[in-house]
């Protein structure tokens, strides 16, 4: 019996995320922490671990190396987060996320840079892997290791992407994402910010985003914005949907790479453009009363709401 087809997530940039737990939190003083979780993290890990919840077999490309790249590669293999490492000597990002209440304050570290050499490496392999399987969906997302180079590895990623024919989901806030010109099956995820920042939209009302949808030139569009609506593009038409409310927050960070797995989960199965949103909005709720990004249990709720 032939397995199913995985999805590919190609998320370069693996983190070595410390989650701080405070009971009150003064910048400038010493704080004391109550409790300290380490986990492998990025948006690549957050997705890949969210796809595991939801029973999605998945493969996650990504550059790792430096002194923590032992200990990050056995916190994935424990999770069962099956994993293809680029080696680069540079070492990894650092964030430490502080939970106080409600209050989430996240610190991220500067994204290492790689040479040209481990970047065509990269490039190399996930090539590779887009022309030997067929992938039921290919999620690109995050940010990247950087070269000094004019065009950048995220641009040249694109490339790659162009000639296949399965979902190909972005989840990134890049600026050459305004001058890019999408396949029909390209769906660009993103949260309002970042959309009005890469393509220098200065009205964000609510009344008006449906119109910054409209003009997009991308015909896929998914556009989050926290516990607020959110809106959608497929085609010709533009839909919205409100996130359900939580009694109790944990940690909101990685919330957003869950609706892009949930989303994918949802566009395999062959649910439609509307069912797609709501259950992406449904399961990135529930993964806000999770400690670690991209958990969450959803115990009995595995059938579409």
């Amino acid at each position: 019996m032939q397995a199913a087809p995985k999805v590919l997530i190609v998320g370069p940039n693996l983190t070595m995320q410390y989650i701080h737990t405070l009971c009150d939190f003064v910048p400038g003083a010493v704080n004391r922490v109550e409790s300290t979780h380490l986990v492998a993290a990025g948006k690549g890990v957050n997705v890949m671990r969210a796809l595991n919840n939801l029973n999605i077999p998945a493969e996650l490309l990504l550059f790792s190396g430096g002194s923590a790249h032992s200990l990050m590669r056995d916190l994935m293999s424990e999770e069962g987060l099956e994993s293809i490492i680029v080696p680069m000597e540079a070492q990894l990002r650092v964030t430490n996320t502080i939970l106080c209440g409600e209050q989430v304050t996240e610190i991220i570290g500067q994204s290492p840079v790689i040479s040209l050499e481990e970047e065509a490496k990269y490039l190399e392999i996930l090539e590779s892997l887009l022309k030997a399987h067929n992938w039921s969906a290919v999620i690109f997302t995050g940010t990247s290791p950087e070269t000094t180079e004019t065009v950048t590895i995220y641009e040249k990623i694109l490339e790659k992407m162009r000639h296949l024919s399965c979902p190909v989901i972005v989840d990134s806030s890049r600026p050459c994402l305004r001058f890019t010109i999408p396949e029909p099956n390209w769906l660009l995820k993103i949260n309002w910010d970042e959309f009005a920042q890469i393509f220098q939209v200065e009205n964000k009302a609510q009344t008006q985003r449906k119109d910054h949808l409209r003009n997009s030139s991308w015909t896929r569009l998914l556009i989050t914005d926290g516990s607020k609506p959110a809106y959608m593009k497929w085609g010709d038409e533009i839909c919205d949907a409100t996130p359900q409310k939580l009694d109790k927050i944990i940690n909101p960070i990685g919330a957003g790479d869950v609706c892009c797995a949930a989303f994918t989960q949802a566009m395999i199965e062959g649910k439609t453009p509307l069912q797609c949103l709501q259950w992406s909005l449904h399961v990135a709720s529930l993964s806000c009363q999770s400690m670690v990004p991209g958990g969450f249990d959803l115990q009995s709720e595995r059938i579409f709401p």
